[in-house]
């Protein structure tokens, strides 16, 4: 995965950010370019992880809320 969040966390811009304040920046029309296919890259690797993540949860949701959750799901789910 990327390392947009680090680098916020971090008081650097990610892409979007990057982006956003490209002009201030001085960025290249290329420049910008490259850093929209690479926020698209990073969104194709990272939502279906994203979504992979909320099934996997819901499953999670649903053993203990109907009362069906086993250590072995537990461990296989986390």
């Amino acid at each position: 995965m990327g390392l947009a969040l680090a680098a916020e966390l971090n008081g650097y811009p990610g892409p979007s950010h990057a982006i956003e304040f490209a002009d201030k920046l001085g960025l290249s029309h290329n420049q910008v370019d490259r850093l929209q296919k690479l926020i698209e890259a990073m969104k194709t690797e990272t939502v279906p992880i994203g979504v992979q993540l909320v099934s996997e949860e819901r499953d999670l949701n649903e053993n203990f809320a109907s009362k069906t959750i086993t250590l072995s799901v537990l461990e296989a789910g986390t």
